[in-house]
């Protein structure tokens, strides 16, 4: 790169005279050296900021290729983390934002095998309810709902993997993992089926009728990590776990059950809770899977 000077005023040129001055301006017309210099911020316990010169004329530079701001590092200060939080706490569920604050998500393309549970859950008949509203109240009303759902998943540790209408998936072992994920998803189902009769209850008030949904459960290995192009992408699970887990909870339909679990989940969670079983069941796409019905509707069964 060569760098050039206009015409100067009298002035300018008589103010150029000053040695100092003729200096700086010759460094200019030679060009710096390629040494990169530190910058004095950020602190001293941050990693250093690589300032780099122009080139020497003639000479070209390939500059490193750009490095995505996240994760942050742990040592970065308390500020940061909470901008952090702030910017991104509502687009990722709080066990991504973790990993994320603490440096231990990688945020390139790609993912990692793990096993984890995959939840699905789906309103009934909410197409339908849809068509009396306005797209205002279908907004208000989802909002309620989903504030109450994911609630009952972020509380057991499971992570939201997106909203899709009116339905939830989820999973729980990811990117953290959890020691029982199964009984963890069960629990958040049987607290979500709670904070869906108090949303009834309120609905009642409100003058609206109730809703119903459908959760299904399954256990099985998944690739879980970022998924998408380098401008546009999510943590998301990529398996056939996640479509079986699909498959299951849109049986719960017409079914009298409210979940259903594969055999699996069922196994790991063992005697801590109590199932009807329900045998092979078809679903689309897949070899018959084994389902157990909850709450269990023998006269015997609490239910728990």
């Amino acid at each position: 790169m060569r760098i050039t000077t206009p015409e100067f005023s009298a002035n300018a040129k008589a103010a150029l005279a000053d040695t100092d001055l003729q200096d700086a301006l010759a460094k200019l017309r030679a060009g710096f050296t390629e040494r990169p210099t530190t910058a004095t911020w950020p602190p001293p316990d941050s990693q250093p900021v690589p300032v780099y010169a122009p080139p020497p004329p003639g000479r070209s530079r390939a500059f490193p290729a750009a490095r995505s701001p996240l994760p942050l590092s742990p040592a970065a200060p308390g500020p940061g983390r909470r901008r952090l939080r702030r910017a991104f706490g509502g687009y990722v569920s709080p066990q991504i934002m973790e990993e994320i604050v603490e440096g231990r998500l990688d945020t390139g393309l790609g993912g990692e095998r793990r096993k984890i549970c995959v939840m699905f859950s789906d309103i009934r008949g909410f197409t339908a309810r849809s068509e009396t509203m306005t797209p205002e109240q279908v907004i208000d009303f989802l909002n309620r709902y989903f504030e109450r759902m994911a609630n009952a998943i972020h509380d057991q540790q499971g992570t939201v993997d997106k909203f899709i209408g009116d339905g939830i998936m989820a999973f729980f072992s990811a990117p953290k993992t959890l020691e029982d994920p199964c009984f963890l998803a069960f629990t958040a189902a049987q607290n979500m089926l709670e904070g869906l009769e108090e949303l009834n209850a309120e609905l009642e008030i409100d003058g609206l009728s109730p809703i119903r949904i459908g959760i299904g459960l399954h256990l099985g290995d998944a690739v879980v990590g970022h998924v998408g192009s380098e401008t546009r992408h999510e943590y998301a699970a990529i398996g056939d776990v996640v479509n079986v887990s699909s498959r299951i909870e849109g049986l719960t339909k017409d079914s009298g059950y409210q979940l259903f679990c594969s055999e699996p989940v069922v196994l790991e969670i063992g005697d801590r809770a109590h199932f009807d079983e329900l045998g092979l069941r078809d679903i689309k796409g897949h070899t018959p899977v084994k389902v157990f019905g909850w709450p269990r509707k023998e006269s015997q069964g609490s239910g728990a």
